[in-house]
């Protein structure tokens, strides 16, 4: 079990119970010019980064999306997954990345264990995510491209036993955005 730090061994610069969407915010009103995001030849300043990530929680909030639930994404490394990683911290929802290269069955288990809400996903996973859909009809599923053309709107601010004697099965992780201690 990981606990907390304790608040005198944290940073002046970071507030207790700062999340990643408040850290990203100080960063922004600190220094909004400086670079937040230099990804293939892509890069993205902290206050432009700030406006996407608010845009994009405001987008995830209009398709019900609130605090405790949990975005299950697949895709690959972008920009666009870390305006949902903060805009998920916004809202205080989990993001649940599932890695690009498990096939169906194991991303079912991983959408199922995770109890996603909703998996948006990068357009090139079409195909296999119209497989997921028949098996999870309960988790609705969007094109991450599409999102862009929702409107966004400013959005304001478990734990697990022994696995012993059971099979081993993927797990997509649950980020929490309170630090490690609070995914539980």
């Amino acid at each position: 079990m990981i606990s907390p730090p304790d608040a005198a061994s944290r940073p002046a610069s970071l507030p207790a119970g700062a999340g990643l969407a408040e850290l990203l915010e100080r960063r922004a009103t600190l220094s909004p010019a400086d670079v937040a995001i230099s990804f293939e030849g892509t890069t993205i300043d902290g206050e432009t980064l700030w406006q996407a990530t608010l845009a994009m929680a405001g987008r995830l909030r209009r398709l019900g999306i609130k605090a405790g639930d949990r975005v299950a994404h697949l895709g690959t490394n972008s920009a666009d997954f870390l305006v949902l990683l903060f805009a998920c911290a916004r809202l205080g929802a989990m993001l649940v990345p599932l890695n690009w290269r498990l096939a169906v069955p194991e991303h079912c288990y991983m959408l199922d264990d995770a109890d996603a809400d909703l998996l948006i996903h990068d357009a090139a996973f079409a195909r296999h995510v119209s497989a997921l859909a028949t098996s999870r009809p309960s988790c609705r599923m969007l094109v991450l491209e599409s999102l862009a053309g929702l409107p966004g709107a400013a959005a304001t601010s478990r734990s697990r036993g022994s696995r012993a004697g059971r099979a081993i099965r993927p797990r997509g992780p649950r980020l929490a955005h309170d630090g490690p201690h609070a995914s539980r």
